[in-house]
C-alpha cells in the first residue's frame, strides 16, 4: 500500500544539498543526486546574477520541487544505509 508523504526542499545557495535534505526526511535521490546538484548550482547562479525575474524564480522552484518529489525514494527501498 502506497503512503502519501509531504516532501520539502529548500533552494538557496547556502542550503544543504538536495540529497542531504532528502536524507533528513528518510529519503534519497540515489543516482540522481549529482544531477540535482547541477540543477541547484545553475538555478542559484542565475538567481544571484539577477538574471531571473521574481516570477521566473518562483516558476523554476516549483518545477524543481516537482521533479525532486517525483525522484525521491525511501532509503530502505533504495538499498541505501539509513545512517
Amino acid at each position: 500500500m502506497s503512503e502519501e508523504r509531504y516532501v520539502s526542499f529548500r533552494h538557496g545557495a547556502l542550503c544543504p544539498s538536495y540529497e542531504e535534505q532528502a536524507n533528513e526526511q528518510g529519503l534519497t535521490l540515489g543516482d540522481e543526486a549529482n544531477y540535482f546538484d547541477k540543477i541547484a548550482d545553475a538555478y542559484n547562479l542565475l538567481r544571484m546574477e539577477g538574471l531571473l525575474t521574481d516570477s521566473q524564480e518562483a516558476m523554476i522552484c516549483q518545477k524543481i520541487q516537482k521533479k525532486l518529489a517525483a525522484s525521491v525514494k525511501l532509503m530502505e527501498e533504495s538499498g541505501e544505509d539509513v545512517h
